[in-house]
């Protein structure tokens, strides 16, 4: 999963909740937000609902695309041989096809970009919530999120590494959460229950790049 969080660095600050174990933090964590969503079993759910929503469109896209390249192969093999008649014309298909193939890829692309970004938002502000509960838990004064290029962190040792933990305490929060929710109310007879909005990040396959004309 690319681009999963906006977390840049996660510090310990006057408006915080001051630690509840400890009276002076002083550890410095190191945390790769992406791989510790993207390996929560929420994110691992998230990222298969992508595949089953998304992965139809993208197979299209790409037979679509293979289409037009066989199109543009016909125009150069047959630019010295064809009638010019028939070249325009199939000229034109392939502006044609192209043009409904470009409109179709952006409108994808548009589509999942906002799935994405609803999808994600939500994770990430429960994930900011784990993180915080651990830092304060476990006496760290500073968490720095590597995933981010612009984090100003050359190298660090595997021992402050807290991915692996956050991703346990994410799940354990997560199930713990579930398992207190209350039971959904049971709609009226004559009323049929709303399905659930559909959100998804951006597919794992990228789509398929336009041919060059």
């Amino acid at each position: 999963m690319k681009s999963i969080l906006a977390l840049t660095c996660l510090t310990v600050g006057a408006s915080l909740a001051p630690a509840q174990t400890c009276t002076a933090p002083s550890k410095v964590g190191i945390l790769q937000a992406e791989a510790a969503l993207a390996g929560t079993k929420e994110g691992v759910a998230v990222n298969e609902e992508i595949k089953k929503r998304f992965d139809p469109r993208v197979a299209e896209l790409q037979k679509r695309e293979g289409e037009l390249r066989d199109i543009q192969d016909k125009i150069s093999r047959g630019a010295n041989t064809m009638a010019a008649p028939a070249l325009a014309d199939l000229q034109r298909s392939f502006d044609q096809k192209k043009k409904s193939f470009d409109r179709d890829k952006q409108d994808f692309q548009d589509e999942a970009q906002a799935a994405e970004n609803k999808v994600l938002g939500e994770l990430s502000e429960k994930l900011k919530k784990v993180i915080d509960k651990y830092r304060q838990e476990n006496c760290f004064a500073l968490i720095l999120n590597v995933s981010d290029p612009n984090t100003p962190v050359v190298s660090f040792s595997d021992e402050i590494d807290i991915t692996p933990a956050i991703i346990e305490a994410y799940d354990k929060t997560a199930s713990s959460a579930a398992a207190k929710a209350p039971a959904a109310a049971k709609p009226p007879a004559a009323t049929a229950p709303k399905p659930p909005a559909a959100t998804a990040p951006k597919p794992s396959t990228p789509p398929p790049a336009a041919p060059a004309k």
